[in-house]
Order: C-alpha cells, then structure tokens, then sequence
C-alpha cells in the first residue's frame, strides 16, 4: 500500500488482490506489472513484498517486476520538486526532432533523471538485492505458469470446494504435491465472507450471525491459522481472501473470443488450403 500511495494509484493492495483473484476465477486474462524504484520507497517495503509473492502463485503472474519512467502527467512531473527530481526528456528526442533551444520539454511524454544515460542505466542501478529477488521470484512465478500452458496441465490453483466435506486443494508450490486439506464450516464461512476486504470491525458481525463462529476468540484463531497458510492476506489492516470458489481455466491465444493475429505466412497457407478446397 505505501507504495500505492507514493503512485497516487487511487487504489489499495488488498484491491488489486481481489481483482486478480476475481480474474483466475473466471479464467480472465489480466494484464499488469509490478513497478520499483519510486522516490522515496523503502526497502523494507520489498521485503514484504517478497515473501508475498509465493502465495500468489495460483493467479495469474505479472508481465514483470519493471523499475517506473517518468512520463508526462505523472506526479513526478507535475511537481518533481516534491520528489526532489530533476527531469528531462529522454534522448531519443533529439533524434527524431530539430533542436529547439537545446530541449524538447514541452513535446516529450517520456523523462529521465537529468545526466541519465538511458542507453547505459536503464534503471536499474539504484535497485537493491532485495529488488534482485522480487524479480527472480517473479521470473519464477512466470516460468511455473508458462511449463504448466506448454504441457497442457491445470495452472496452480487455491480452490474451496465441497465434496463430502469442505476441502481447500492448494498447488501453489510447484515443488511440492498438492495439499487437500479439509476445513470445517467456520473456516469455509470465514474464507467466503473475506472475498471481499473486511476490516476487524467488519469481521466481527460475523460471530453468531447464522454462521458457525461462535466467538471473538475462535475468529482470532481462524484467522491466524488462515494467514499463516496464505489462505487470507493481511494488508493495512485489511483481510482478504485469494481462495478461489471457481476454477476456470484461462483460454488458450486460438480459442480467445476476441480472436489474435496470424504471421502471414500461416495466413497465406489457409488463403490456399480454402482456394484447393473450393476447386
């Protein structure tokens, strides 16, 4: 979330959690990243982020864990003195327009940290060891999902569901056989009232209310048990649950509705197979 904040995203962690686990559940392709390097970050920060990341193995990874630009309409170019930033178009500007008194502020969309040699640092140099292990760890999150596609096996999953009792199945570790583990009603009704972020007030109205927690206490307890496996996240005081309820599968390019592009040739060798075929 401080990190949230720092881009001014207008949402939380807990939210974008939720969205993504929404998306494995229907089998939904969404497209994001992780960003680094922001002023003013804390390592710290990463840190929590890489012990997040293996329990997220279930959803859908991000397209990478990529250090931010500086573009037009950002924060830090409305106000870079606030961020003690002094910014300046990216070079390649130069290349594609006339001088212009020695600058192109007022057409560019892309900025660097003025003296930046982006042919030279591409951002990454002020990343830490733990920036290091965030993207490895994504690299692998991303390699698990891409072996799973290519053998045309399941994609890990973290599903709730009801056969003679309540069972969570949980592949997220591709190292280890899947878990079933079976959970009593109280757990089921905490996972499900979770699918959306409670705080601990709201978490409360669910002790005696035509469900099967009974006390303060055995909330507390259900919720420790259900954050130390990476069944409910804890963040900024939030509790959300990343157990999936569905498990579609995600479609493959050729089945997507809204169709994909061909390189040509395969697009020539149909042309013809069609033209044999009507003759």
């Amino acid at each position: 979330d401080p990190v949230l904040k720092l881009m001014r995203k207008g949402t939380s962690a807990a939210l974008n959690l939720e969205c993504l686990r929404l998306c494995r559940e229907y089998g939904i392709n969404p497209a994001w990243s992780i960003l680094s390097g922001f002023p003013g970050e804390e390592d710290r920060w990463y840190e929590e982020t890489l012990q997040l990341l293996p329990k997220l193995f279930h959803l859908r990874p991000p397209n990478g864990f990529i250090p931010i630009r500086y573009d037009r309409f950002s924060p830090y170019h409305d106000n870079p003195q606030e961020w003690n930033l002094t910014l300046e178009p990216f070079e390649a500007y130069r290349h594609l327009y006339p001088p212009y008194m020695d600058q192109h502020d007022d057409i560019a969309y892309f900025f660097k940290r003025k003296g930046r040699d982006e042919l030279e640092d591409d951002g990454l140099s002020i990343w830490s060891q733990t920036h290091w292990a965030c993207r490895e760890m994504v690299s692998r999150w991303k390699k698990i999902w891409a072996d799973r596609t290519q053998s045309g096996l399941e994609q890990p999953q973290l599903y709730l569901l009801k056969e003679d009792q309540w069972k969570v199945r949980d592949d997220r570790d591709p190292d280890k056989p899947m878990l079933i583990e079976t959970v009593p009603e109280a757990m089921k009704d905490l996972l499900v009232y979770c699918r959306e972020r409670r705080s601990m007030g709201m978490l409360q109205r669910i002790v005696n209310e035509q469900g099967q927690i009974n006390s303060k206490a055995e909330l507390q307890v259900l919720l420790e048990e259900a954050v130390m496996k990476g069944w409910i996240i804890k963040i900024s005081q939030q509790w959300i649950s990343i157990v999936q309820i569905k498990n579609h599968q995600q479609l493959s390019q050729s089945e997507w509705p809204g169709g994909r592009l061909l390189p040509t040739i395969q697009l020539e060798q149909r042309h013809t197979a069609a033209k044999i075929g009507s003759s």
